[in-house]
């Protein structure tokens, strides 16, 4: 969200927090919410996928491997996208 006041720009932080917290009830969310569109769907999607594969029992591994690279994801793109934009979170 850009809010413009006397010709200067200014952006709203992301939250790190936020982000991480939205991964770990749904996998690929905290990305979605970091504007991180393709890399939200992608986790989504392999997340779906390995629940699927729990049939041949390597879905039990790929699929907490995705949640967590889901939630480190979202945590250090929401701080990327800060540091980018001189926010300190």
């Amino acid at each position: 969200m850009t809010v413009q006041s006397e010709g200067s720009y200014h952006v709203a932080p992301k939250s790190p927090g936020l982000a991480l917290v939205a991964s770990f009830f749904i996998p690929g969310l905290g990305s979605l919410i970091n504007g991180r569109v393709a890399s939200g769907i992608a986790i989504f999607a392999m997340y779906f996928i390995s629940f699927g594969l729990m049939v041949v029992a390597i879905g039990f591994i790929t699929a907490p491997a995705v949640w967590v690279v889901g939630m480190w994801d979202a945590y250090t793109s929401a701080k990327e996208w800060n540091a980018r934009h001189g926010i300190v979170s």
